[in-house]
């Protein structure tokens, strides 16, 4: 009983250490990725500011204020979310995901090759939901556009609007233009609840 008591010590240990040493990676390669993703970001940021001013008046023309800026403000910002989000809690669920085969290997060899059924579910699932949100984010970074020129149009067509009063139908158009927006978004927020139960019970 005294040795069956040590070696569940040691395991707790072991447990305890690998946990320790888990989260200090994680948090090594979150904030690292976190770094360069803003550094990135401000990068792209400048060189396009740049590259505006080089364009012809003709671009502007066509292309409304609003979507210049939320290419420059908004759409840039996704980069800094892939290096901060995508990439960093990819690899924080693949060093969680080996250290917990890892320990289940130990504990039973048997076990862990039975588990290893589960991985091609899961790996169907995962590319399932890449496909799928890569569509929405698409759509709703195009919605989110064209939402902010139509406010930015609106603001700077003010004194026009209600010298027409025109009030109520730039109203039904703005709300048109947010309820597109809105409803890509709860696509996404779907997708994402019915994809991390699935992947949180794999």
């Amino acid at each position: 009983q005294d040795e069956r008591l040590q070696a569940l010590q040691r395991l707790g240990i072991a447990y305890c250490a690998l946990l320790a040493s888990a989260a200090a990676l994680s948090y090594a390669i979150s904030i690292s990725l976190g770094h360069i993703g803003q550094r990135v970001v401000q990068l792209i940021r400048s060189q396009v500011f740049a590259k505006l001013h080089k364009l012809p008046v003709r671009y502007f023309d066509i292309n409304p204020v609003g979507r210049v800026v939320t290419r420059v403000a908004n759409d840039t910002g996704t980069v800094s979310e892939l290096f901060t989000g995508v990439i960093a809690n990819l690899l924080n669920s693949l060093l969680k995901l080996v250290s917990v085969w890892l320990a289940l290997w130990w504990v039973s060899p048997k076990l862990t090759a039975l588990l290893l059924l589960i991985l091609p579910p899961a790996a169907w699932a995962t590319v399932w939901f890449q496909r799928e949100s890569k569509e929405v984010q698409r759509q709703s970074r195009i919605l989110l556009a064209k939402l902010n020129a139509f406010l930015q149009e609106s603001l700077q067509g003010l004194p026009v609007i209600k010298a027409f009063t025109a009030e109520t139908e730039m109203d039904r158009r703005f709300s048109e233009r947010n309820d597109e927006y809105s409803d890509c978004e709860n696509r996404m927020v779907f997708l994402y609840c019915a994809f991390r139960p699935v992947f949180a019970t794999c």
